[in-house]
């Protein structure tokens, strides 16, 4: 019962229950459109992928609809760097997609979102000039200095 907790107590469990969000919100975003790949939702009958996510979720389907997007955004994350140093993708794309893969690095203080971050980080060292991975390294680097 909460209130017979000492309030001295309080913060440092509230403390790990925010902790425990951020990366059960990291786990459900990760995950999303690798699950949907399996095709369930089909298969219990819902219209869409988004509408068996947010029924899955408990939530509305315009917030399955980010977090599908949100995963499939960090899934090219995944092997950018290494896209990049094949000369599959142009500084410009790799810095893009770094961009968008940070917003969900903050937001969930992903350790596997923040290791891609750096190695396309440093992947793109030889390309400092270039406007898009300016911008992007400088993002980064405030959000690292900020933790």
């Amino acid at each position: 019962d909460r209130r017979e907790l000492p309030a001295s107590l309080v913060p440092g469990l509230l403390d790990r229950f925010v902790e425990l969000e951020r990366c059960a919100a990291a786990g459900r975003v990760l995950l999303s459109a690798k699950a949907v790949e399996s095709e369930r939702w089909r298969r219990e009958g819902f219209a869409s992928a988004a509408e068996w996510l947010a029924a899955k979720q408990r939530t509305s389907t315009g917030r399955a609809k980010e977090d599908l997007a949100t995963s499939g955004r960090l899934r090219l994350l995944d092997g950018t760097a290494d896209a990049l140093r094949a000369g599959e993708l142009s500084p410009e794309q790799a810095a893009a997609i770094g961009i968008q893969a940070l917003g969900v690095a903050e937001d969930t203080s992903s350790g596997r979102i923040m290791q891609g971050l750096i190695e396309l980080d440093s992947s793109l060292a030889q390309w400092k000039q270039v406007p898009q991975v300016t911008a992007f390294r400088a993002v980064f680097d405030s959000m690292i200095l900020h933790e």
